[in-house]
């Protein structure tokens, strides 16, 4: 729970959220005062994202969100929650493992049409910018040692898994170059033929399939992922998620 400040009358007005998914609101001059907490100004939004998850998973209105911790500053009031296709126990780990946040007014009465005063801008989530900022770690990965795989710190799996997201996401000419060298440099140290992801690096935008089970066994085990589920190989056709040969999805 938290206390935000009704920016107009400074009332103070307790917000409430449980791992149960429910909500409720109340200024604490009402408590004593009412038999029923009315809902909170940010339920709409967390009822938006749970009914958009449930439609993008055909899952018959079986999901549901998890209210982790909340927060306020001034008058605005942020929730973090996560999404869930179930309540039963095998379903208490994030589908997802990603955690949410909404903000909103702390008033109720405020319509989601007023605008959130916040007291600094808005980072740029726009997707040029994002994947900016994962050729920025693409790029760490992949010059590691100044391109000198020979004194490779890291584990050829994410040697590998840098390439791969570099195929699939990146426009940048010089992190593409430097995919194929690390996939070379891999494809002569150990028995295992990526010839077709080298291929790759010059049609950015690619899709990589899953390994079969074949390619996944020996020499394979150094460096390509295997789903933790069920130990098929992963497909690469997007920076964000993955999905093995079985079905198992995993977002990042």
């Amino acid at each position: 729970m938290t206390i935000a400040l009704d920016r107009v009358s400074q009332t103070p007005i307790l917000h409430l959220g449980t791992v149960g998914g429910y909500t409720a609101t109340m200024t604490l001059s009402g408590i004593q005062s009412s038999d029923e907490l009315p809902e909170t100004p940010w339920k709409k939004q967390l009822d938006n994202a749970r009914e958009q998850f449930d439609i993008a998973r055909d899952l018959g209105g079986y999901t549901i969100s998890r209210i982790w911790g909340l927060a306020s500053h001034d008058s605005l009031v942020v929730a973090a929650f996560t999404l869930h296709p179930g309540d039963t126990v095998e379903y208490r780990t994030s589908a997802e493992e990603r955690t949410m946040l909404v903000f909103s007014h702390a008033n109720a009465e405020l319509t989601e049409h007023d605008d959130l005063a916040f007291p600094y801008p808005l980072p740029d989530r726009s997707p040029d910018t994002l994947r900016r900022k994962r050729e920025a770690a693409l790029g760490y990965i992949l010059f590691t040692e100044g391109g000198d795989y020979s004194r490779l710190a890291l584990s050829r799996k994410m040697l590998y898994a840098a390439a791969c997201c570099a195929i699939v996401d990146s426009q940048n000419d010089k992190i593409l170059s430097q995919a194929r060298k690390a996939l070379e440099w891999l494809a002569s140290g150990i028995d295992v033929d990526l010839s077709n992801e080298i291929g790759k690096c010059s049609a950015p935008g690619s899709t990589i399939d899953a390994k079969t089970a074949e390619q996944l066994e020996g020499s394979g085990q150094q460096i390509f992922e295997q789903c933790t589920i069920c130990d098929a190989g992963l497909s690469w056709y997007s920076a964000v998620e993955a999905q093995c040969a079985a079905g198992h999805l995993f977002g990042t």
